[in-house]
């Protein structure tokens, strides 16, 4: 099954997706803020990285630019809700529910 990262500095969020994803067999692994994320992302690639945005010690807009900066990150994709139910994408454009950002 699939290594899913889960990066939220709220111990309950991280938590309810553990739960969801071990549940149905996925391996999870958690960090609290964006630089125990790239700490995780570097040491052990996930699959796919649950993100929240508003993280201290480095926010998820400085995650996703030092993933973007390093070799080792890769290509990812991204996407976000928005109040009015579409997505928007890491350029700043209107885009599809699922918009490449970098």
């Amino acid at each position: 099954m699939a290594h899913i990262l889960v990066v939220d500095d709220h111990e309950d969020t991280r938590e309810i997706f553990r739960l969801v994803f071990e549940s149905r067999g996925h391996r999870v692994s958690e960090a609290g803020d964006g630089q125990e994320g790239l700490d995780v992302t570097f040491q052990d690639p996930p699959d796919l990285v649950i993100l929240d945005l508003r993280l201290p010690v480095l926010n998820g807009w400085g995650y996703m630019e030092r993933l973007r900066q390093d070799p080792r990150g890769g290509t990812f994709r991204c996407s976000w809700p928005q109040p009015t139910g579409g997505t928007r994408s890491g350029s700043g454009r209107w885009s599809r529910p699922v918009t490449t950002c970098w």
